[in-house]
């Protein structure tokens, strides 16, 4: 894995673990704990685990509505939820 692979999969682990909610003091330590055990033992992070997606899934959600991940996922079910109390259509009704 080049340089450029490894930063492209931190940079896509970064974004995974800001939907999941993590800070931003904990993505860094995972990121400080990944370059450590990647330099430890020199196989790529993919090989050992997984996609980045893959590699946060570890991770727990978290729904805070003072983290990225916990905005975007209100931001994305409101937008996504249908309304309940929208008015029905005439066309509905007959």
């Amino acid at each position: 894995m080049t340089d450029n692979d490894a930063a492209k999969y931190e940079r896509e682990l970064v974004l995974h673990l800001r939907m999941r909610g993590q800070t931003e003091q904990e993505i860094a330590s995972s990121l400080t704990e990944l370059r450590a055990y990647t330099k430890k033992t020199g196989k790529p992070a993919e090989d050992e685990f997984g996609t980045p997606a893959e590699f946060a899934s570890q991770f727990p959600v978290r729904n805070s509505p003072t983290t990225k991940g916990g905005a975007l996922r209100r931001l994305f079910g409101a937008a996504l939820r249908p309304n309940p109390k929208a008015p029905r259509s005439k066309d509905a009704e007959e």
